[in-house]
């Protein structure tokens, strides 16, 4: 049963589904005087939040019924450990990131972003989101430096830094949208 809801709570995450606790969110708000929209951002990172909070839950009861008992052991090293919550993957984040900004953007822009942040994703491979740090970003732009731009040379700086904006671009709106807590391209 645990291990079922583990799988449901995932592709709810996954697919931004968040109908198992909206109802939990609604009460929350209520209880302390609190209003959003329900299409407001803020009210769907506090459903995105309230399903990895349970996550996270039912994570460490599958443990305790595996006779593991290891997270109830206060570890000086707590604070300091990475928030291991499950985020998105990159490459959802970049075609919902897409996807929504499709109809905002000049039809030029939508392909420059998509390009870039296409290289962007085959650089640093399909990973959730939320564990891109910092070197990841600075490790991507040392291979942007040494990319050809097509006529013979490298990428210039110029070139360079628009491929870099892409990125911040999608981290803004990532955290915006609760994908992740930190843009890593400032961190």
């Amino acid at each position: 049963m645990i291990v079922e809801k583990l799988e449901e709570n995932y592709v709810r995450l996954m697919n931004n589904d968040f109908s198992e606790v909206i109802e939990t969110a609604n009460k929350l708000l209520s209880e302390n005087n609190i209003t959003f929209a329900s299409d407001s951002t803020p009210f769907k990172k506090l459903c995105r939040e309230l399903l990895i909070a349970e996550q996270k839950v039912l994570k460490t009861e599958l443990k305790k019924w595996g006779g593991d008992y290891s997270d109830q052991l206060i570890s000086s090293h707590a604070d300091s450990e990475p928030d291991e919550a499950i985020t998105e993957l990159l490459s959802k984040v970049i075609e919902a990131h897409i996807k929504e900004h499709k109809n905002i953007w000049e039809p030029r822009g939508v392909t420059q972003a998509q390009s870039s942040l296409k290289k962007f994703l085959e650089f640093t491979g399909d990973k959730p989101i939320g564990i891109i740090e910092k070197e990841h970003t600075r490790s991507y732009k040392n291979y942007l430096s040494n990319q050809p731009n097509g006529r013979g040379g490298i990428l210039s700086t110029a070139s360079i830094n628009k491929h870099l904006s892409y990125v911040v671009t999608l981290f803004n709106w990532g955290k915006d949208q609760g994908f992740c807590s930190k843009d890593p391209a400032l961190a």
